[in-house]
C-alpha cells in the first residue's frame, strides 16, 4: 500500500502545496475586537455555524480527476529510503482506499455544482485516532479522517474556498459520514456562546457505543455559515479551545521567574536593561507549554530529533507572542532580545526533554487510575485539586519504586496533573 501512495505521489508531481491558513483563537482579546469592528458589528443577522474540533492532525487530499496526493501541514507527504510513508505510516495508509474514492467523489460534485471550471480540489481534514495525539480513546478504536473545509483550484490557478453551507451539501452527497456536522447554526453572539463542555460527536457519526467516552472535546470552530469571509487577518475562522487544551499557560501553579540575573562578563547594555528583561519573560514564558508543543508534533510528524521539534516549538511560540505584542522587539533593547530568545530557547528544550519523559511515565502508569484506586483512596468526596495531587503523588511514586527517579520539575508535574484531569473517571467526577 506504501507503494501505491508512493506512486500516486510520483505522479502526481505538478501538485502544490496549499496550506491551510492558522485559526485565530478566541482568548486573543485584540483579534477579537476586530472581528466585532470589521464584520460582526456591521452584520448582525449573518448566519454563523459551530462545529467540532478534533485534536489530531491536519491531512489535506488534493485530486486533479486522476491522482489524489496526501499533504500534512507543512507538504507533501514524504517517503524515506525503504520507501515508506515518514508521516503517521501506520495512520493513513490503510485509509489511502478509502479517501481516494471519497475525494474523487467531491471533485465531480464541485466540477458539477459550484465552478465548471474547477481543476483540482483540496479537501481540508483531521487525522484522528490511535498513534496520533493523546486521548484517543475519546473517538473510538482505529484512525480515522474528519474532512472540515474543501477548496477549488481552478484551470485558471485561482484558489477558491467553498463556504460552510456549500461544504456540507457536498458532504452529505458523498456519503461520508464522520465530518465537521453543524452543532449550531444562529448568530455570531449565539455561536460564540456555545457551551463547549461535551463529548465527542465522533463515535455517534461512526456508529458506535463507548463504554468510556473518554475526555472532553479540545473545542469548537465557529465561522459564517453561508459566507466566506476574510478580514485585514485572513480569512474568518475562530476556535474556542477547552481550558485543558490551550496553548497559552493562564492559571499557573508554580512562580515564572527569570532563570538567574546577569551573567559576570554579560555586556554593560544588557546589565543596565535587565529590567527588561525581568518585565518580559514572565510575558512570554507561558507561550511555552506542552500544549503547544503537542500541537507542533501533530504539524511536523512523530520521530524526528529533540532540537528540531525544540526549534519549531520556539518560532510557533514567539511567533503567536508576536500577534499578541506586535513590535515588542522595537521597545527593547537589542541584548534584551538576544538574551530572552535565549531562555525562550532553553526553555523548549527542557520543555522538549520533560515532554519525552512524561510520555514513558503516562504510558507506564495510566492504568493505575481506576474506579478502584479512586474509592480506596477517596472513601468520601473531596476537593478537586486534593484529589488531583493525590492521585498524581500515586503515580510518581509508583514510578520512582520501579525506575528511577524522574525529577520532574514543577511544570512536568503540573503536566501530569493535567493529563489525569482529563481522564474520563476523572471529568465524570468533577466535570
Amino acid at each position: 500500500m506504501a507503494e501505491l501512495i508512493k506512486e500516486q505521489i510520483t505522479r502526481g508531481k505538478r501538485f502544490v502545496h496549499i496550506p491551510y491558513g492558522s485559526i485565530e483563537n478566541s482568548y486573543r482579546i485584540k483579534y477579537m475586537t476586530e472581528v466585532h469592528d470589521e464584520y460582526a458589528s456591521s452584520h448582525p443577522d449573518a448566519l454563523w455555524v459551530v462545529t467540532e474540533k478534533v485534536d489530531g492532525t491536519n491531512c489535506a487530499l488534493q485530486c486533479d480527476g486522476t491522482d489524489v496526493t496526501v499533504f500534512k501541514r507543512t507538504g507533501a507527504l514524504r517517503f524515506s529510503k525503504r520507501h515508506t510513508p515518514c508521516w503517521f505510516p501506520k495512520q493513513i495508509t490503510p485509509l489511502y482506499p478509502i479517501l481516494c474514492p471519497l475525494v474523487f467523489d467531491i471533485r465531480r460534485l464541485c466540477k458539477e455544482q459550484i465552478d465548471p471550471k474547477t481543476d483540482i480540489v483540496i479537501c481540508f481534514g483531521e487525522m484522528y485516532g490511535e498513534g496520533i495525539q493523546a486521548g484517543n480513546e475519546r473517538y473510538g478504536p482505529g484512525n480515522g479522517y474528519y474532512p472540515f473545509d474543501i477548496a477549488i483550484k481552478t484551470i485558471d490557478g485561482t484558489v477558491t474556498f467553498l463556504t460552510y453551507k456549500q461544504f456540507q451539501g457536498i458532504m452529505e452527497q458523498t456519503g461520508w459520514k464522520v465530518y465537521s456536522i453543524p452543532l449550531h447554526i444562529g448568530t455570531f453572539d449565539e455561536c460564540m456562546s456555545y457551551d463547549i463542555r461535551f463529548h465527542s460527536t465522533i463515535p455517534r457519526l461512526r456508529g458506535i457505543i463507548l463504554d468510556d467516552p473518554g475526555s472532553i472535546v479540545e473545542g469548537v470552530v465557529p465561522k459564517p455559515y453561508d459566507q466566506v469571509v476574510y478580514t485585514s487577518k485572513g480569512r474568518l475562522v475562530i476556535k474556542i479551545k477547552n481550558v485543558e487544551f490551550e496553548e497559552i499557560q493562564r492559571r499557573s501553579r508554580w512562580h515564572f521567574s527569570v532563570p538567574g540575573g546577569p551573567h559576570q562578563k554579560a555586556s554593560m547594555a544588557l546589565k543596565q536593561h535587565w529590567g527588561q528583561v525581568v518585565d518580559t519573560w514572565p510575558l512570554i514564558e507561558p507561550y511555552v507549554t506542552y500544549r503547544r508543543l503537542e500541537s507542533v508534533i501533530s504539524k511536523v510528524g512523530t520521530g524526528q530529533p529533540d532540537h528540531y521539534y525544540k526549534i519549531n516549538l520556539m518560532d510557533d511560540a514567539l511567533e503567536e507572542y508576536e500577534r499578541d505584542h506586535e513590535g515588542w522587539k522595537d521597545i527593547l533593547h537589542p541584548d534584551v532580545v538576544i538574551k530572552l530568545n535565549r531562555f525562550t530557547s532553553d526553555y523548549c528544550r527542557e520543555i522538549v526533554e520533560i515532554h519525552g519523559v512524561i510520555s514513558q511515565i503516562w504510558s507506564d502508569l495510566r492504568v493505575l487510575v481506576t474506579e478502584r484506586l479512586i474509592s480506596d483512596l477517596f472513601p468520601e468526596p473531596i476537593d478537586k485539586n486534593i484529589f488531583l495531587d493525590t492521585i498524581v503523588d500515586h503515580i510518581l511514586t509508583t514510578f520512582k519504586t520501579d525506575h528511577s527517579d524522574p525529577k520532574l520539575p514543577s511544570h512536568g508535574i503540573e503536566e501530569i496533573r493535567h493529563m489525569v484531569s482529563l481522564l474520563s473517571l476523572v471529568t465524570s467526577i468533577y466535570g
